[in-house]
């Protein structure tokens, strides 16, 4: 089965989420021919989270303000 594979960042502070890059990993059998998704096995989804602080809650943390709907937010 193919595979494609979601690289997430989750901050630690605020659960929030962003997708940083989608990869498709071929099966042997979709390998062979050359197209994503060939082999007739469909194709499955896998996440890999990465633990980091994303740049709001490390501006808080900092005591840094950041850009917010374009007005500065003191934290």
């Amino acid at each position: 089965m193919c595979n494609y594979v979601n690289h997430v960042r989750s901050c630690y502070l605020c659960a929030s989420e962003e997708t940083v890059l989608i990869s498709e990993k071929s099966c042997s059998e979709a390998r062979k021919t050359g197209r994503f998704g060939s082999c007739g096995k469909g194709v499955g989804n896998k996440p890999y989270r990465t633990q980091y602080r994303c740049w709001k809650c490390s501006a808080r943390m900092d005591g840094h303000s950041y850009v917010q709907g374009g007005e500065v937010a003191w934290v």
